[in-house]
Order: structure tokens, then C-alpha cells, then sequence
């Protein structure tokens, strides 16, 4: 979209008519500040993996929508987008594909920042479901269904997107692909109508859990069953390319804004549960194997399409139709454990050794930039590792320091409601008072997203609201 052509560059007249976040982007690597620092050598090694893949994975099978299309076995596609912004793409990246089931991870994080995640999890688990089953018709112990990312759990999720708009089912269809499209960088989105009306056409499973659901007060009042069934299958249908779904990830990856257009698009909140339930069941009954080789939260389709997150680094989509024994990608499961493996991007080889891979944001002298430590500080405060930070401060690094939206790990830490965390950080200095690019205190986020207990502690050591946002055309 900015127009930059890899092989030919951009001339130094067009730099003025560039978007600021390319402008941002081009700055950061002019300097050697972006994330991956070495991104030339990070994407020859992706194409090296993607080629490999190519070679050795020829099983697996061609779902039934997709038959009609021609080639479908030989596509084969990958594109990554960091937090920064910087973007790679290889092979049958500009596909159509339908998201399919990553709608239900999509449609969870929009629920809760909509609704908060206590409002959410009123109609839906946290766990795992007993034997892995994706479409299984028990509940959990509280009578709802295990998680988001079953159809039981997607459908109560579904019918709370409904709730605002009971009678308006195409005005909710629209806003809700709105999302979509500002998670994919602003990037309009579409509706397949022909896999819309093939998966409509064999809903009865879908009604029989929907009925049940009902049953059990499982949706929110006033609400027709046949519109939740069907703005289920419609976001089912929406399509999405490698090059969009790997903006999507990104943004999830950069704790819900948007890494191209630094639009602020998910709560922090909603992203770390999102992640969460990913890691418990985004790869169907082979959910456990997965996290257990990569650990990285990912979801997958019958589409043939993977959404894989690294936290604070970046994010990716695959896409290959020929489905694995549990439904997954089976190219793109072999490259997410490829490049897991190559860069050590399980969530704990931070703590356990991993002499033979290259870290993503380490430099070529083996030192680590300032970036970098600040980006691994920011994902300790909010995921709780105070490990992390325990080896930081022993070596003399400051835990006060910001991210380039000037939020500190207190800031982090009370988005996620972590009192232990929140007073680790004042104990270590951390400025209670510091005001994020929005002019939000650490105590605003305490208010909105954490407990009284949270809000006092603050309070005791000084911390004030911040003066929100500013009108930006007024001060100018």
C-alpha cells in the first residue's frame, strides 16, 4: 500500500508523500533500531525454510469446499509482519482464503474489549475441552461451553457480538468486519458468498449445539437463533490474504495496535486472553503437541490458513489447503515448528539454553540492542516473569523505561490487573506518574482493567489520572 517496490527502492523525492508509519518504519531501519535488525538475512532464512517445506511436504488432504477450485494442493503461501511494521511475503501470499475457524479468536478479542472479559466469560470457559474435540456438545462444570475456540464457544461468542444490534443482523455483520479490517491495517475485507451458502447448507450440527446452548441460557436474551447461526457463518466467510492475515497477527502480536497503521484496535486485556485460549485449543486436538514443540500461540482453519503470533516480535499466516490428521495446515505446521526451532521462539527458551539458534532480536555482534531489552521487559511486566526481570535488575538494567508509545511496564502490569507485578515495579523505581502517547497514567489503566486493591496501591505511592487524550487539532 505504500507503493515501495523491493526491487527498485523508493527515490528520495517520494519519502515526503510516504505514510508516517512508513516513514517510521524506513527511520528505524536507516538506524538499525527496527526490531530484527538483520531482516535481509531473517527473510532469506524464512524463504530457506519455506522452500524446504515446499520440497518435504506433499501429504495430506483437500477440504470438500475447496476441491472446486483448481490447484489448490500446490498453493502454498507465507507473509510475516513485525510489530514494527516490516513485511515479507513469499508464494501464494495474495489468495483469497476464508478465515474459517480463526474467526472464533478474532471474534473473542472483539468481545472483550467490547465487553470486558468478565461480561464474556459469563457465557464461555477457559479450559481445554477433555478429549480435544472442537464440535463435542458437553459443557464445562459451570454449564457453559469449555472455550472460545470450539463451535459451542464461538457460537456463544458470536450471539454476544448480536446482542447490541438484536433485530440489525447485516449492520452487525458490517461492524464487526470493520474490525476485521482495521486489525488488517485498514485493508477491505469481503465475504465469500459461495462458502457462506455451502457451510449454511450443512448447519444442523451448528442448530443442534445452538439449541442446546438456548437451553442452558448460553446466549444472551432476545435473540433470534437464526441470526446468530448465521452472522456465525458469514464471519466464517470472510476473507482474508496471507499479506492481511499477517497484519491481523501482527496487531495481536503488538498487544492490539495495529503494526501499519498504529491504530489502537484491541484492549490488552483482550489480547493476552486471546492468546491464552489459542495456546489451549487453536490447533484443535493437536493443541498440545503444538505449544509443547513451538509454544506459540496460533489458530487454524479447514481454509488451510494458519495465524501464528510471536508476542512483542511479530506476526505470520500460512496458508496450504492439504490438511494433517487433526485439520491443520500440514506445510504450515511443519514451518511453524521450523522457525520455532531456528530462532527460539518457544515462550521459555528465555529460560532454558538454546545455544544453536539465532535469537530474532539479537544483533550480528551478539549484543542486545536497547529495543530489545526494553520490548523483553515490557512482555515480562505484562505475562508476570518476574524471573525475566529479577536477571535485568541484577545486572543493572533499569525496569523504567518505556515503549515508543511511552507506556511503562507498569502501565502493562496494570492492564493485566497484577498487583504482585504493579508492586514489584514501584519497589524497582518505576515512575508511577509516567503518561503514555494517549496521556494515560498507569492509575487509568488500574481503573479500568483492575481491582480497587490495584487502584489503592497506587494511589498510596502518588500516582495520579492522567489528563486523557488531547485534541490534537487545538493544539496546533
Amino acid at each position: 500500500s505504500s507503493g515501495i517496490n523491493a526491487d527498485t527502492g523508493v527515490h528520495v523525492e517520494e519519502l515526503k508523500d510516504l505514510p508516517v508509519m512508513c516513514e517510521d518504519i524506513i527511520r528505524k531501519t536507516l538506524f538499525g533500531n527496527a526490531l530484527i535488525p538483520e531482516f535481509s538475512r531473517f527473510t532469506e532464512d524464512l524463504l530457506q525454510i519455506y522452500d524446504t517445506v515446499a520440497r518435504s511436504i506433499h501429504s495430506g488432504d483437500i477440504p470438500d469446499f475447496l476441491k472446486r477450485v483448481d490447484n489448490t494442493s500446490t498453493h502454498w503461501g507465507v507473509s510475516i509482519c513485525t510489530v514494527d511494521g516490516q513485511m515479507w511475503s513469499h508464494g501464494n501470499s495474495r489468495i483469497p482464503i476464508t478465515v474459517q475457524a480463526c474467526s472464533a479468536a478474532l471474534n473473542y478479542a472483539i468481545a472483550i474489549s467490547r465487553l470486558g472479559s468478565k461480561h464474556v466469560h459469563k457465557f464461555v470457559g477457559k479450559e481445554a475441552t477433555e478429549d480435544g474435540c472442537v464440535d463435542t456438545m458437553n459443557l464445562d462444570k459451570n454449564g457453559v461451553p469449555h472455550n472460545a475456540m470450539i463451535q459451542s464457544g464461538a457460537l456463544a461468542v458470536t450471539s454476544l457480538l448480536l446482542q447490541d444490534k438484536p433485530r440489525d443482523l447485516p449492520g452487525c455483520f458490517e461492524d464487526i468486519v470493520g474490525e476485521y479490517s482495521k486489525l488488517a491495517g485498514g485493508v477491505p475485507l469481503k465475504i465469500n458468498n459461495t462458502v457462506y451458502l455451502a457451510d449454511k447448507s450443512k448447519s444442523d450440527r451448528k442448530f443442534s449445539i445452538a439449541y442446546l446452548l438456548k437451553e442452558q441460557a448460553g446466549f444472551p436474551p432476545n435473540l433470534r437463533l437464526q441470526h446468530i447461526i448465521e452472522l456465525y457463518f458469514q464471519l466464517n466467510s470472510v476473507e482474508v490474504t496471507c499479506e492481511t492475515g499477517a497484519i491481523i497477527a501482527g496487531t495481536l502480536a503488538n498487544g492490539g495496535v495495529c503494526p501499519t497503521t498504529d491504530e489502537e484496535v484491541l484492549s490488552q486485556v483482550a489480547v493476552r486472553n486471546t492468546l491464552s485460549i489459542m495456546h489451549l485449543q487453536g490447533m484443535y486436538s493437536y493443541s498440545g503437541e503444538w505449544m509443547f514443540q513451538t509454544g506459540l500461540p496460533t489458530k487454524s482453519a479447514k481454509s488451510g490458513l494458519m495465524m501464528i503470533v510471536v508476542p512483542g516480535v511479530m506476526g505470520m499466516c500460512l496458508y496450504s489447503p492439504p490438511l494433517d490428521m487433526w485439520g491443520n495446515s500440514a506445510r504450515g505446521v511443519e514451518f511453524g515448528k521450523m522457525i520455532s526451532r531456528r530462532y527460539a521462539l518457544h515462550y521459555l527458551d528465555n529460560h532454558v539454553s538454546a545455544p544453536t539458534a539465532g535469537n530474532l532480536m539479537h544483533r550480528r555482534e551478539g549484543s542486545e540492542s536497547p529495543e530489545a531489552t526494553i520490548m523483553k521487559i515490557m512482555y515480562a511486566a505484562a505475562h508476570g516473569d518476574m524471573n525475566l526481570l529479577n536477571r535485568y535488575v541484577e545486572v543493572g538494567v533499569s525496569l523504567n523505561v518505556a515503549n515508543y508509545d511511552h507506556r511503562t511496564a507498569l502501565h502493562l502490569a496494570c492492564c493485566n490487573d497484577n498487583i504482585d507485578m504493579a508492586r514489584y515495579l514501584i519497589d524497582h523505581g518505576v515512575d508511577v506518574c509516567a503518561l503514555d502517547r494517549w496521556n494515560r497514567s498507569a492509575l487509568d489503566d488500574a481503573i479500568k482493567h483492575g481491582s480497587d486493591e490495584l487502584v489503592q496501591l497506587l494511589k498510596d505511592h502518588g500516582a495520579n489520572e492522567g489528563p486523557g487524550l488531547i485534541d490534537v487539532e487545538y493544539e496546533l
